[in-house]
C-alpha cells in the first residue's frame, strides 16, 4: 500500500497534473490582478497555501509543496542514473531549483513601493503601497511621464495598464515602459506595475512594486538546466531513434 501511494506521488501524471493545476492559478492570478491589482492577487493565489474560496483548494505555495516531493520522489523511485535518463534528471533538478528559488523568494525577498501621479518623480519607496512614508533611498530617481490603461472592449474591466518611466541613475538617463507583466530591472532591483487609483486631487496614480530578490539566481540556473535537459533529452532519444539505420 505505501510503495503504491508512493508510485502514485512520484508518477509522471502526478506531475503533470500539477503543472497544470500550476497553470490555471497563473491565468486566474493574472486575471485578478488586472481586475484587483498586484497586492489582491499575491494574498489571493500566488502567496497562499489554500484558495480563499468556499471549496479550500490548494493555494500556489502548497501546490509547489506537492511538485517539490513529487519530482523528488520521481528522482529516487521512477528515474534511475542511467545516460538515457541524463536529460528528464536534469529537467527534474531544474524545476526543483526553481521551486526553492520561489520559496526563497517568498520568504525573504525585500519588497517596497513608489506612488505616483503623471510628472512627479521620486528617489524614496514606501514600505506598502498604501502609503507614501519614505523608508528607503533608491540608488535611482523614477519619474512617472505617463500612465495608460487599456480594458476590455465594451467594459470597465481593466485589461492591461502600464507605466512609461524615465530612469535617472550614475550612468545617466533612460526610459522604459512597465507593464503588469513586463517588469524593468534597474541596479538590482525589479519594478513591477502594482495597481493604479486616486490621489487626494483627483489625479491618476500609479503604484510601482521594488523588489530585491535574493533567490533569483536560482531562476536563472534552474531556467539554463531546464533548456539544457530538453536539448540533451531530445539528442538522446534522436539518437537512439537514429542508431538502428546507421548500424544497416
Amino acid at each position: 500500500m505505501i510503495r503504491r501511494t508512493l508510485l502514485l506521488l512520484a508518477s509522471l501524471e502526478t506531475t503533470i497534473g500539477l503543472l497544470f493545476y500550476l497553470t490555471i492559478l497563473v491565468i486566474a492570478g493574472t486575471l485578478l490582478q488586472s481586475a484587483k491589482g498586484l497586492d489582491f492577487a499575491q494574498e489571493t493565489v500566488f502567496h497562499s497555501w489554500f484558495l480563499p474560496w468556499p471549496i479550500p483548494l490548494p493555494g500556489m505555495i502548497l501546490t509547489g509543496v506537492f511538485l517539490a516531493v513529487n519530482l523528488l520522489l520521481a528522482l529516487f523511485i521512477r528515474l534511475s542514473l542511467r545516460s538515457r535518463h541524463t536529460g528528464v534528471i536534469m529537467i527534474h533538478t531544474g524545476l526543483l531549483l526553481m521551486l526553492g528559488g520561489g520559496f526563497i523568494a517568498r520568504y525573504s525577498v525585500q519588497e517596497s513601493f513608489i506612488t505616483l501621479a503623471a510628472g512627479e518623480t521620486t528617489d524614496r519607496s514606501g514600505l506598502d503601497s498604501k502609503s507614501s512614508r519614505p523608508s528607503q533611498l533608491l540608488p535611482f530617481s523614477v519619474k512617472l511621464l505617463r500612465f495608460q490603461v487599456h480594458h476590455y472592449p465594451g467594459s470597465q474591466m481593466a485589461r492591461e495598464y502600464e507605466s512609461l518611466v524615465e530612469i535617472t541613475s550614475a550612468k545617466g538617463k533612460t526610459q522604459a515602459l512597465i507593464r503588469m507583466n513586463r517588469p524593468l530591472r534597474v541596479q538590482g532591483y525589479t519594478l513591477y506595475q502594482n495597481s493604479y487609483g486616486h490621489n487626494q486631487t483627483g489625479k491618476t496614480v500609479s503604484t510601482l512594486s521594488l523588489v530585491k530578490n535574493p533567490g533569483r539566481v536560482f531562476f536563472y540556473l534552474a531556467s539554463f538546466l531546464l533548456v539544457l535537459g530538453i536539448v540533451v533529452h531530445f539528442l538522446i532519444v534522436f539518437g537512439k531513434k537514429r542508431s538502428p539505420a546507421e548500424a544497416a
